[in-house]
């Protein structure tokens, strides 16, 4: 498949926050592996380069709506040009009303969103060729401490919970921190889970945070996948997560190799509610301390 532009993109595979492992074609014109809400009986297409002008980028496929009638359909995309095995996406097309997807059978307006970039649009890309761990960023002093925590679990449950400080990187179950964004007073997080285990239905490669620092305490939730409209520390769509932290020790940046990351073992979505045990962890990592975390985080 040949598409009209080039894609910054390397060819190559990149697992996505969002849309699904995508594969970036040899020619770097097309992106395969693009989850759509389109059409239901095609839950992932084959994106070609249509056009696009600096950062912006429209990309578009087919698909048959009714028999013998197929209709194009675009989005688009800004992509920094810059060569990076981590790509931070913003998606531009509005919200179609019908699909509930950012896809648009009018080409020429594809771009026309100017308030894109938000945490809910934030579309993030790695590639599958470089470890998540080497990617993580430093977080905000918000989410930096020991906690004791309380947690809303979807069905409604509630439980009381001890942090025991110890951190541990295993190899499955961890999070970090992929890129983050404050709107007000509520700091928006993606972090990354390095679990290859995790498939996109029951569990997630990665989840958004939604922080909020109020009358002493952490108020946070969280979301598989992406930040929802509507969410913020206090409250989330259904199949998200409350959290309730008490600070019991804190922290502040200082150095300039201070390392923080969420560690997470949550499974979110369906799953959550028949879970019996849940992780959560929040690691602090500086240079000739011990390590600071949130750890054994159990459904009591």
């Amino acid at each position: 498949m040949n598409g009209a532009c080039t894609l910054p993109i390397s060819k190559g595979t990149w697992v996505t926050s969002s849309r699904g492992t995508w594969t970036v074609g040899d020619n770097q014109t097309y992106v395969e592996n693009f989850r759509s809400k389109v059409n239901v009986n095609q839950p992932t297409v084959t994106l070609s380069c249509e056009q696009n002008s600096a950062d912006l980028f429209v990309l578009g496929f087919q698909t048959e709506i009714l028999t013998d009638i197929i209709l194009d359909y675009y989005i688009c995309l800004e992509i920094p040009s810059q060569i990076s095995p981590k790509y931070i996406i913003y998606i531009v097309t509005e919200t179609d009303a019908v699909s509930g997807d950012e896809f648009t059978s009018n080409l020429t307006a594809a771009c026309d969103n100017t308030g894109y970039r938000s945490p809910q649009r934030t579309l993030i890309a790695i590639s599958a060729d470089v470890a998540v761990k080497e990617l993580k960023i430093t977080l905000p002093n918000v989410v930096r401490g020991v906690y004791d925590a309380n947690v809303t679990f979807p069905n409604g449950q509630t439980g009381n919970e001890t942090i025991v400080n110890v951190c541990n990187d295993t190899s499955s179950g961890v999070l970090f921190g992929m890129n983050y964004s404050t709107i007000d007073s509520i700091t928006f997080i993606y972090t990354s889970n390095n679990d290859t285990a995790t498939n996109g239905v029951t569990t997630y490669s990665f989840v958004c945070w939604a922080v909020e620092s109020t009358d002493g305490y952490v108020h946070a939730t969280v979301f598989p996948e992406l930040c929802k409209d509507g969410q913020n520390g206090t409250a989330v769509p259904s199949g998200g997560q409350i959290l309730v932290l008490n600070p019991s020790a804190t922290s502040s940046e200082d150095a300039d190799d201070v390392t923080v990351y969420i560690i997470i073992g949550i499974v979110l979505g369906v799953i959550l509610i028949v879970a019996a045990v849940i992780f959560v962890f929040v690691c602090l990592k500086k240079r000739h301390k011990p390590q600071v975390c949130l750890d054994d985080f159990s459904h009591s």
